[in-house]
């Protein structure tokens, strides 16, 4: 009697363990599945991290079109008087849409003078990458 418990014992915590390993690579092989093998599939899951979170960010340059075609680029913090990034208010460390980036090329054209010729460069983030928004647009 105590031989058949031990043996349906060992039984139930090989099955146990067998489930765990299974369920164990499900989770963690099921979205390599797709992202390898380039596959879609019903049963196994995708996987994506930090899905919808970063989209809309603008990357912005701001430069000095010289009369000779140079672009000199422009710390367009410090041009503002902020000393670092940290020191920026947070509307303009993170930059939500491109035209956020047109409202600070307005403020840089105010502190430079009309006699400069600003130019903007600026990207949008979207769900695939980098979307160029403008090139080399001029500030009004």
């Amino acid at each position: 009697m105590l031989i058949i418990k031990m043996i349906h014992k060992q039984r139930f915590r090989f099955l146990q363990a067998l489930s765990f390993t299974v369920i164990l690579l499900f989770i963690a092989l099921g979205p390599a599945y797709q992202q390898v093998l380039n596959q879609d599939s019903i049963l196994l899951r995708s996987w994506t991290m930090y899905a919808y979170e970063g989209l809309n960010l603008c990357h912005a340059q701001f430069y000095i079109l010289e009369p000779n075609q140079e672009k000199k680029p422009i710390n367009w913090l410090r041009t503002l008087g902020y000393a670092d990034l940290q020191k920026a208010p947070l509307s303009l460390r993170r930059l939500i849409g491109c035209e956020e980036a047109l409202n600070v090329g307005k403020q840089l054209r105010t502190k430079l003078g009309s006699q400069v010729d600003l130019r903007l460069t600026a990207r949008v983030s979207e769900q695939y990458g980098w979307r160029v928004q403008y090139r080399d647009l001029p500030i009004p």
